[in-house]
Order: C-alpha cells, then structure tokens, then sequence
C-alpha cells in the first residue's frame, strides 16, 4: 500500500497521509473480516430442480428439472422472474455455460447419453443440438476457450461398463476424442488455464484423476485413493487453484488442482462424530468462504483460511441438493425440490 510518507514534506502533511493510509488499511481490513449476510430473499417455483449455473454478468440463472426434463431461465434483475422454460432431452441432470455466456449445455441420460447444446442469445432459448456420448453423462465442463467440452460419463457403476470421458468440438457439435477413464467419472473442472481438466472419479472410494487436455492422456488417481469416502461434488476457486470435494460424510478434502495432492482436510458437520452427509459446494469469487449443504434443510458455510463453520446454519424449508454463487458474489442460489432458492450474500 502506498502511505503517501516522504522525507521530503512538511511533517503536517505527512501525519495528514499517514492517517489517510492507515485508514484505507483499516477499511480494507474491515472489508476482508466483512461476513456475508446469508440473509434469504425469494424462492422461485421450479420443479425438482438440479444443477445450477449462472451468467457470467450474473444477470441470468439457469437450472435443469429432472422431471419433466426442462431447462428454466431465471432473471436475476427482474425479480428473479422465470422468463423462459425450454424442455430437453429426458432426465437431465448437469448443465455448463461457455465463458461468453451464449451457449448451455446439458446432459441427460434417459434411455442413452445426450447432450443438449442451447442458444442463450435468443428469447425461447432453443435447442440447436443433441449430441450422443457416453453411458450416463454426469458432469460437463466447457474450456475457458470456448472451443471444447468435456462430459464425464459415469458408465455402468460395478461392471466391466467403464465410464468415459466424451470431447466435444464446440464449432462442429461432434464428439472428437472418448478417453478411458478406468473408473466411474462422476464430475471434471478445468484447470491451469484449460490446459489440464480433474475428474472427481467414483471408483472404489473415490478419487481424482488429471487430463494432459492436449495430449489427452490420463493419470492414475492422484488424490483421495483409500481415504476419500465417495465424493458427492466439487468446486474449484476462481483462480482456478484449488478444489473443494465433499466427502459423502461430514467432511470437505482441500485438493491443489495442479497436481491433486491433498493440503487439508475441514471437518463441515459440528459434531465431529455426527453422520451428516455433504453435497453440492459453490464457493465465494473471493474464495474466502465455501457453502455446503447438508442432506437436510441446513447449509454450512466454511472459512477456508481455518477450516471453521461460520455463523449459525443457513435453514432452508427444503432439504437442499446444489449451491452455486453468482460471478459478482452477491448471490448464492441453491436448489431444492420445491424451487431455487435466492440468499443475499453481500457483507
């Protein structure tokens, strides 16, 4: 920080700059120590609601309804309005945004594996392509590029069944490369700038593995083997550094996205002892707090500097299944089976 002190002024107006600095200090030191309100503000109707995404300008949500199979539009700025409600292929369950925000894609995995391909720039918000990849697609991921996206498919669980990864080439809609994952891909983010993707891989206890996503190879798991009890999601920090993975019980693995070594273990229930199961994270753009829902109405929200729950539980009417905050980090948005649900997150 500049402090605006030098030898050269008056002493007068080197106490007045002084002063000036140290309360800037202080500001910035307030606003870090800020906590969030996580003061809840609307529900909208949605029907059994999934995954959730949100614009990159934050104007826009966009969730997936298992049944009937539909994708609706919410307005962030018109009272959180549904503008638009685009039905899809059947049982979809996971959705990705590319980095301008003009294209969704969703998976669904009723009957065989499909990708919904959904142009967001026009007002019915149509669907432009189904694209067939693999057994079960879960997860997808679009690369900070725009021009790939991965789709994790979960495969048969327990049988010679593998799951895969399916490539897509945005430009064309077609699947260009399926890579072998030797387990059950259940979730992948991208990393080090899109040049590697971790998959949160549910094989055996659960683990990660890393994509070279130019060689396209695979490594053996790195992160979790024996340890990690079924990871039931993930979130990765804006930096694009760190992942958060839940753990099916009480607690949250810190993983380095890098290379997939495990740096810290935080306890989410507070009873240690206790049995509560995790899903879904989303992290704040600032990466100080992570939220976790329960498998109940209640939400956690975690400092992720000590690891320790802050402020009482978030409480929901509904048990709650998936958070996601907003780019500008004044919104979290979570999905239960009655609707989203809208919580102010701002200081």
């Amino acid at each position: 920080m500049f402090r605006g002190i030098y030898s050269s002024l008056a002493l007068g107006i080197c106490v007045v700059s002084a002063s000036s600095g140290l309360a800037q200090q202080s500001d910035s030191l307030a606003a870090e120590a800020a906590v969030p309100k996580n003061r809840i503000i609307k529900n909208v109707a949605v029907q059994v609601p999934n995954e959730i995404v949100v614009s990159p300008d934050s104007s826009t949500v966009y969730t997936v309804s298992i049944y009937p199979g539909t994708l609706s539009v919410i307005d962030a700025k018109n009272n959180y309005a549904v503008k638009a409600t685009t039905p899809v292929a059947g049982f979809p369950l996971w959705l990705a945004i590319s980095p301008d925000g003009k294209t969704l894609y969703v998976t669904n995995n009723e009957v065989r594996g499909l990708v919904s391909v959904i142009d967001t720039t026009q007002a019915t918000y149509p669907v432009t392509a189904t694209i067939e990849v693999g057994l079960d697609p879960q997860g997808v991921a679009v690369s900070p590029d725009g021009k790939e996206v991965y789709v994790a498919n979960f495969g048969d669980y327990g049988s010679p069944t593998q799951g895969t990864i399916s490539v897509l080439n945005t430009a064309t809609n077609q699947v260009t490369t399926t890579i072998n994952c030797d387990g059950n891909p259940y979730q992948v983010l991208f990393t080090k700038n899109g040049r590697q993707a971790d998959v949160l891989n549910e094989a055996a206890t659960c683990s990660v593995q890393l994509i070279n996503t130019i060689s396209q190879m695979v490594t053996t798991p790195v992160a979790g083997v024996g340890a990690f009890d079924f990871g039931y999601g993930m979130t990765i920090d804006r930096t694009g550094s760190t992942l958060y993975l839940v753990s099916e019980y009480n607690y949250v693995a810190v993983v380095r996205a890098s290379d997939g070594v495990v740096t810290k273990e935080m306890t989410v229930a507070s009873n240690p002892f206790s049995m509560v199961s995790l899903l879904q994270p989303a992290i704040t753009p600032s990466g100080k707090y992570l939220y976790v829902p329960y498998d109940s109405p209640d939400i956690a929200m975690i400092d992720v500097g000590n690891g320790q729950i802050v402020g009482p539980l978030i409480h929901l009417p509904q048990p709650a299944s998936w958070t996601q905050t907003s780019p500008d980090g004044k919104t979290l948005y979570v999905s239960s089976r009655y609707g989203v649900t809208v919580i102010d997150i701002t200081p």
